[in-house]
């Protein structure tokens, strides 16, 4: 069930709060229906309506410390440019000769760390965690940043650290590669961190198991 939830409302690990505990042991199969080729934003609306009305689940939203990667400013670089507004916003993905990078054109840090979020669930280990803006940079920005394909990080309690607040994945395979985080920090002058940090969370406040069929 939490699965469930997490795929239909775009919510990870401490963003969802319930006092049910059977969601994270029972399992279901669910079986339905719906128009090909239907865009993944409009999959998500059927599946919590399909949750609202079998499961019987109300929620409300608040806001609380959660476990995140956050962006902080360490030194802005000048690859970290003032946004042209002639740009249309957008913030693309690409493979080339340097390695993979993202151009980001009149992007605002809340829009990048909206951007990245799936590519750092690609390349941290067990660390699908939200990705926030704690850089306190107003206004939008032109920029480049590239890393390696492949490059890994892993999360720093697998060293046998502990888990830190502040703590950043390390680079792991290829041999020399660049990861998104130090990418991120070497060319744009921004620490991409785990840390505490204010986000929407979702409580649960209903939510019944459904009879069979």
């Amino acid at each position: 069930m939490r699965s469930l939830i997490e795929e239909a409302y775009g919510v990870r690990g401490e963003q969802l709060i319930s006092d049910p505990k059977w969601i994270d042991t029972d399992p279901f199969d669910i079986i339905a229906k719906a128009p090909r080729r239907v865009p993944w934003e409009n999959m998500q609306l059927m599946l919590r309506n399909l949750i609202e009305q079998r499961f019987k689940m109300t929620y409300h939203q608040e806001t609380r410390p959660v476990t995140a990667y956050a962006l902080t400013v360490r030194k802005r670089t000048a690859q970290l440019a003032d946004a042209d507004p002639r740009h249309h916003s957008d913030c693309r993905k690409a493979l080339g000769a340097g390695g993979l990078s993202f151009t980001c054109r009149n992007t605002t840090m809340a829009q990048f760390a909206e951007r990245i979020r799936e590519t750092i669930w690609g390349d941290v280990e067990n660390q699908r965690l939200p990705v926030a803006d704690a850089t306190g940079l107003t206004g939008a920005f032109d920029f480049t940043v590239t890393w390696t394909p492949g490059a890994r990080a892993t999360p720093a309690e697998r060293t046998g650290s502990g888990t830190q607040s502040g703590e950043t994945p390390m680079a792991s395979t290829p041999a020399g590669g660049v990861t998104l985080f130090d990418a991120i920090d070497k060319q744009l002058g921004i620490k991409l961190q785990k840390q505490k940090h204010p986000l929407p969370v979702m409580v649960i406040d209903h939510l019944e198991h459904p009879a069979e069929n």
